[in-house]
């Protein structure tokens, strides 16, 4: 542990002469030494202004050789005495001094104007605890000490037990001198990130010179903790502090794996290319073999544009070559997030979260997150509205990555134009209410898409372009709506569906033709015809809709106020015909097998018209149950309400059409919250007929003929949630976004005493004659044993596999200026640990142990 640490301690100091500070202008917050200082009661203040070319040399003594170059300001709350023969003047009593941009202020000031001097310091109250101590600001330097005296003239001056900021981190002198350039020469120095008076730990510098927003050059240094100096030291260190980004090497650091052997990670260096734009390139290698190399770079122009590029190339070897859990394999992964400012172009954005990886890059990260994704998405979108008109236009770029399958799917692209809501036939100019004609609304869309699926490993092959699938495809809907019996509504509509293919394909039975490792002779073969391909089909609909209320009113001696039922009813109608006929020519017989049908348009990207004609009555009814109680003890307001069923609703439809079995599922779903905290959540499916016994497939017989039951329940899921934390008795909830941000931000995180959230699900399914079940429990949380001690966990259960599911813990310790973080995972796939204590401060970043057991180390897969 000792060598880590004086490894560390080492590449801390060298880190500093070369690595850069600040990247894209990030501001370090300041600790703010003034905010220690007591407001000062300026309404007892004196004022003078007092120019030093109206004062008469005094000829005993001799002249300064020339005159301040600006008046000087001062003001006390106290006492001013004034020595016009000696040109001095004392100010005691939360005393203030102006100079051009200089600004001074301490309980005790004493201003000789025949040495342009200044003499500043503090007092000693009755308690023996030193009060008004100067604090000395010269543009945006700011200097608090014990004393100080400053020649207004050379601009050079002497300060005493001095603290200054610097980009974030403190200085701490007992002597310091200040030269006119800004430039400081110290001794008995301490460099620290830690803002106490009394900093926790500190780098000890024997003399120094700082250069104000530039650099410090110290002489030998060493590192002191809690007061207790390390045994390590280096004659020399280097510190550039610039506001300005900076172009320098970034330093490695060492690590152990048994698996991948020893490793020099993330050795690179780091450009500043510009106010606007950077670039990092990095490296690791790994002794049995491995490599990873990441190109990054940030960009970001105020009200235009902001995002960030990064590229990983990554070869994995694991274990010895001819050992069974012996691994060699390539990863990649490209990102690219790059967001548009509103205020750029109002009617066009454009927009992408690109995310491409391989399906190894997630198997072998250390991330348990990536680890347990099971699909990555990528886009990257633009779209333009036209102004004046009711058009807009999108084009996107999709990818999918699934993880479990290493299947890709892509679009390249998805271009859509988009007509909203017209209404041709509206009058324009008129009091009267529309009716039904004049409420005709027009609307349209057109897609044109590329897709293609692929296994990852095909992926970069030239065949790729043979999986394109390609179409076009339009949309135009026609729409009214009227009201009749004052309580019913009517909207009748009617859509049109057009898909333009490029190809369309013709299926023959060969007989004398066999699948190699078949022994029967006979196989189906498909020919694609290349051409232009017009499919078409439409549907017409009517429905009727209300709402309708109840409500029940209980006796005042009773807490419940009221009940209160919502009741929403729709029937409609919808037609569409039967598209298999051969006059629409969608639809063939196989050549030498007229037993089976299919379709010249079955791989196309937007189907084919359905074939049965289609008559159907759809029905639904969704519910709302909703209680008002009586509060009396409430100042606000007398009640308050509940809702006991936020939704209840079902739906069907009966296809008058058809010769048989005309119903169709039955679709159920309800939530609701239970004490204002659990979240339930149930559907489910119920199907009115019955399977065959022996080949168990629907026939026309109710399921209530054969065993007196409404129906199959085919499938049924239901779901708790239950979420509680501190906030919730503060009346204040803690958002995700907050969370998730809490974890990264160790003020904020240490905010929240205590959050839990416990989930359960419960998923039956049964088509036909095989039940599956899925019955999970989930767990996470965190928790402060102090407020400065912080746990947090995520675990589960799945009761029918029989196991647990990702379980981690997580520790933490707020240090003031440091935090220490311990990680578990104590079992399963993911088994591993790490533990860092360090700097809070990016500025120190690299000042920090860190142990940690991989969990490829474990042979864990």
């Amino acid at each position: 542990m000792l060598k880590v640490f004086i490894r560390y301690t080492i590449y801390l100091f060298l880190v500093q002469i070369l690595y850069p500070v600040n990247l894209l202008g990030q501001e370090v917050p300041k600790s703010g030494i003034s905010d220690s200082i007591p407001p000062v009661d300026t309404s007892a203040w004196t004022y003078t202004k007092l120019d030093s070319s109206n004062i008469k040399p005094d000829t005993t003594k001799p002249s300064p050789s020339s005159t301040l170059s600006s008046p000087v300001d001062y003001q006390s709350a106290d006492t001013i005495e004034s020595f016009l023969n000696e040109k001095r003047i004392i100010l005691k009593g939360d005393a203030k001094v102006l100079y051009g941009d200089i600004e001074l202020t301490a309980s005790y000031i004493d201003i000789d104007f025949n040495k342009n001097e200044i003499f500043a310091k503090g007092k000693t109250d009755s308690l023996g605890n030193e009060i008004g101590l100067p604090i000395f600001k010269e543009g945006e330097d700011l200097y608090e000490s014990r004393e100080i005296r400053y020649n207004f003239k050379t601009k050079k001056g002497i300060i005493t037990d001095v603290v200054t900021e610097q980009d974030g981190g403190f200085l701490h002198s007992r002597r310091t001198k200040k030269h006119a350039e800004n430039i400081i020469d110290l001794k008995a120095g301490k460099y620290t990130t830690c803002d106490h008076e009394h900093p926790h730990y500190y780098i000890a510098m024997s003399k120094a010179r700082v250069i104000q927003n530039d650099k410090i050059v110290s002489g030998p240094l060493y590192l002191v903790i809690e007061d207790v100096p390390t045994p390590i030291a280096i004659p020399f260190g280097f510190f550039p502090f610039t506001k300005e980004k900076t172009s320098g090497l970034i330093l490695p650091r060492y690590g152990e794996s048994e698996r991948r052997g020893f490793s020099l990670e993330d050795l690179g260096y780091y450009w500043a290319l510009s106010d606007y734009m950077d670039l990092k390139v990095v490296g690791s290698i790994y002794s049995k073999g491995s490599y990873k190399g990441t190109i990054s770079s940030r960009y970001k122009k105020r009200y235009r544009y902001s995002g960030q590029l990064s590229f990983m190339l990554e070869k994995i070897i694991e274990s010895e070559r001819g050992l069974a859990d012996y691994v060699n394999t390539d990863a990649y992964n490209l990102t690219w997030h790059h967001n548009q400012d509103p205020k750029a172009r109002p009617n066009s954005n454009f927009s992408a979260n690109v995310n491409l990886k391989s399906t190894s890059a997630n198997r072998y990260s250390t991330q348990m997150n990536n680890y347990l994704q099971n699909t990555v998405n990528s886009s990257a979108n633009y779209s333009h509205s036209l102004p004046g008109t009711p058009f807009s236009f999108n084009a996107q770029l999709r990818h999918t990555l699934n993880t479990k399958d290493s299947s890709v799917a892509m679009t390249l692209p998805s271009v859509n134009l988009n007509m909203q809501r017209i209404t041709p036939f509206a009058p324009k100019n008129s009091n009267k209410p529309p009716n039904l004609l004049q409420k005709i609304g027009i609307t349209y869309s057109s897609r044109l898409e590329n897709r293609f699926t692929v296994k990852e490993d095909e992926l970069f092959k030239k065949d790729v372009v043979d999986e394109f699938k390609f179409g076009v495809k339009h949309d135009v809907g026609v729409k009214t709506s009227a009201k009749f019996l004052k309580f019913l509504n009517f909207s009748p509509s009617a859509n049109y569906t057009e898909r333009w293919y490029f190809n369309s394909l013709r299926k023959k039975y060969e007989g004398s033709l066999f699948t190699e490792g078949d022994t029967v002779f006979g196989k189906t073969t498909t020919d694609t015809i290349t051409g232009f391909n017009r499919v078409y089909d439409y549907n017409v609909s009517a429905g009727v809709n209300t709402t309708l209320y109840g409500l029940y009113t209980f006796q005042p001696y009773i807490p419940v106020e009221a009940i209160r039922f919502v009741h929403s009813p729709s029937v409609s109608y919808s037609y569409r015909p039967n598209f298999s006929l051969d006059k629409y020519g969608y639809y063939d017989e196989v050549e030498g097998r007229p037993d089976q049908t299919y379709s010249y348009y079955d791989n196309g990207i937007y189907g084919v018209p359905s074939g049965p004609r289609s008559g159907a009555i759809n029905l639904s009814l969704g519910n709302q149950i909703s209680m008002k109680v009586r509060t009396p003890n409430d100042s606000v307001s007398k009640t308050k309400k509940i809702d006991l069923l936020k939704t209840l609703n079902f739906s069907t439809n009966y296809n008058i059409v058809a010769d048989s079995m005309n119903w169709s599922p039955l679709s159920m779903r309800a939530s609701t919250n239970l004490f204002q905290k659990v979240n339930v959540q149930f559907n489910a499916t119920m199907d009115p007929y019955a399977l065959d016994p022996i080949t168990y497939k629907r026939i026309d017989k109710y399921q209530f003929n054969v065993d007196g039951k409404l129906g199959r329940i085919t499938r049924a899921a239901v779901s708790f949630n239950f979420k509680l934390d501190s906030k919730m008795f503060e009346g204040d909830e803690v958002s995700e976004e907050e969370q998730q941000r809490a974890v990264v931000d160790y003020y904020d995180y240490f905010d929240i005493p205590w959050s839990f959230t416990l989930n359960y699900k419960y998923t039956f399914s049964k088509p036909q004659n095989t039940k599956s079940v899925i019955q999970t429990v989930g767990l996470r949380g965190n928790f402060s044993v102090t407020d400065k001690w912080k746990v947090g966990f995520r675990t589960g259960y799945d009761f029918e596999r029989r196991k647990m599911s990702a379980t981690t813990l997580d520790i933490t310790r707020d240090l003031h200026c440091w935090v220490m973080s311990f990680h578990w995972v104590p079992f399963g796939e993911r088994q591993s640990y790490s533990f860092t204590i360090g700097v809070k401060s990016s500025i120190l970043q690299d000042l920090k142990y860190d142990k940690r057991e991989n969990w490829y180390d474990n042979g864990q897969y």
